[in-house]
C-alpha cells in the first residue's frame, strides 16, 4: 500500500504497512497482510533464510520501537507455491525466526478469515499453511460469525536428550538438570519446582533470570541436526514445567493438566503457554511414561491462559519417532493497523536495509 498524495517525495521516501493484530493467550502477534514483498525464494524455508540473511530489519521494525516491543510476534504472510497451501508465512520473534510456532499460526489462520483471505463460513473450517518446517494443517471453528477457536497440527515433537545438566552462574544455582525437545524449535526444559519456581506473575523475573543465564550457557556449543530441516541454527527457548495433574474424562480416556511457561531469549516470558512449548511438554511427558500418546493436555501460563494439547500418537519421520499433536485455543482480532514509514525520519534510519522490501 502506497500514501494517497502521490508525489515524488511520497513515492521516493514513504510506504506503508497494513497489518492484523491478534491476540492468542494474551500474546500480539502482529500479522502483516500488505506493504510488503518478500525476497524471492521458491519456499517459506527459503523466505526465512533471505529474511534472516538480509532484510532483519523487518523483525526488528514489529518488535522495536518506534512501532513495538520485542514480548510481541510478527508474522509475514505471502503467496505459497505449495498448490495444497492457502498461504505461506515466516515467523519473526524477539528470539529470532523460529521454523514453526502454534500461536503464530493461530494467528495467522484468524486473520487470513477475518480478513477474507480464505472462504469460510459457519462451522468447521479446514486451512493449509506453509510453514518454514513444512505444511500445517489447522481447522478454524466459527459460531455466529465469530471465530471461536482454532486448532493447529503442529510440527511433530520429539526428545533430543534427557536428563543433561547446564552449568550456570547464577546465586544458589550452578547447575540445572533439562531436556532438550524439538516442537517446531528447540526447548530446553527445566523443572519449575526444583528451581523454587511457581508458575505465576510473580516468579516472572526469576524465569527471566534463569532463562537468560541457561540459553546464555548452551549456545556456543549448541547443536542439533532435524532429520528433514538439517542444521538448527541456535537455540532460544526454555519451558518452565509445573507439576503434572493426571486424571480421567467421563469415558474413561487420559487427560493431563499442568501450568507452564516459556521463556524466549533475551528477556521474554510470554503471555500464552506457546503452542510448542505445550508440543514438548507433552513429547517429554509421553517419552518418561507419564502421559498417554493420545492423552488430552491442558496448559495454563503465569497470567491464566489456557491451551489444549492432543496426542495424536507417534509418528515417523526420516526414521525418528514423533509425537503428532494439535494444540487449540481462542484468537482475538484486535484491530487493523496501518504503519506509515517515512524514511525522512531519522527513528527509521537502524531500517533502511528494508527498502528493497518496500519497493524503495
Amino acid at each position: 500500500m502506497n500514501p494517497k498524495v502521490d508525489t515524488p517525495r511520497a513515492r521516493d521516501k514513504i510506504r506503508t504497512i497494513t497489518l492484523s493484530d491478534v491476540a492468542v493467550g494474551g500474546d500480539i502477534h502482529r500479522i502483516i497482510l500488505d506493504g510488503i514483498t518478500p525476497p524471492p525464494a521458491t519456499s517459506a524455508r527459503a523466505v526465512r533464510e533471505a529474511v534472516i540473511a538480509d532484510y532483519d530489519a523487518l523483525r526488528r521494525l514489529m518488535l522495536s520501537y518506534p512501532y513495538g516491543n520485542e514480548d510481541m510476534c510478527a508474522d509475514l504472510l505471502f503467496p505459497s507455491t505449495q498448490p495444497e497451501a492457502d498461504s505461506a508465512y515466516i515467523i519473526m520473534e524477539c528470539m529470532g525466526y523460529p521454523y514453526f510456532s502454534g500461536s503464530n499460526t493461530m494467528a495467522a489462520m484468524a486473520a487470513l478469515v477475518e480478513y477474507g483471505r480464505v472462504a469460510a463460513q459457519e462451522g468447521l473450517n479446514t486451512l493449509c499453511l506453509e510453514a518454514p518446517s513444512g505444511l500445517v494443517e489447522g481447522q478454524c471453528r466459527i459460531a455466529e460469525g465469530r471465530i471461536e477457536e482454532v486448532i493447529v497440527r503442529g510440527d511433530e515433537a520429539y526428545v533430543v536428550a534427557d536428563h543433561q545438566r547446564v552449568e550456570v552462574n547464577l546465586p544458589g544455582h550452578k547447575a540445572i538438570d533439562c531436556a532438550l525437545v524439538w516442537s517446531g524449535a528447540p526447548f530446553i526444559m527445566v523443572d519449575a519446582e526444583a528451581l523454587g519456581i511457581t508458575i505465576d506473575e510473580a516468579h516472572v523475573g526469576q524465569m527471566k533470570e534463569i532463562g537468560h543465564a541457561v540459553i546464555d550457557a548452551i549456545r556456543p556449543s549448541f547443536s542439533l541436526t532435524h532429520p528433514d530441516i538439517g542444521d538448527i541454527d541456535s537455540v532460544g527457548f526454555v519451558h518452565f514445567m509445573g507439576p503434572l495433574e493426571t486424571a480421567t474424562d467421563p469415558n474413561g480416556a487420559p487427560k493431563y493438566r499442568a501450568t507452564g511457561a516459556t521463556y524466549g531469549y533475551p528477556s521474554t516470558v510470554f503471555y500464552c503457554p506457546t503452542g510448542t512449548g505445550t508440543a514438548a511438554r507433552m513429547a517429554l511427558e509421553v517419552t518418561r511414561g507419564t502421559m498417554a500418546a493420545d492423552g488430552v493436555f491442558d496448559i495454563q501460563s503465569p497470567p491464566g491462559h489456557h491451551f489444549t494439547g492432543r496426542g495424536l500418537g507417534w509418528v515417523t519421520r526420516s526414521g525418528q519417532q514423533m509425537l503428532a499433536t494439535t494444540v487449540a485455543a481462542k484468537p482475538f482480532v484486535l484491530g487493523t493497523t496501518v504503519m506509515t514509514l517515512d524514511f525522512d525520519n531519522p527513528v527509521m534510519r537502524p531500517f533502511d536495509s528494508l527498502k528493497p522490501l518496500l519497493g524503495l
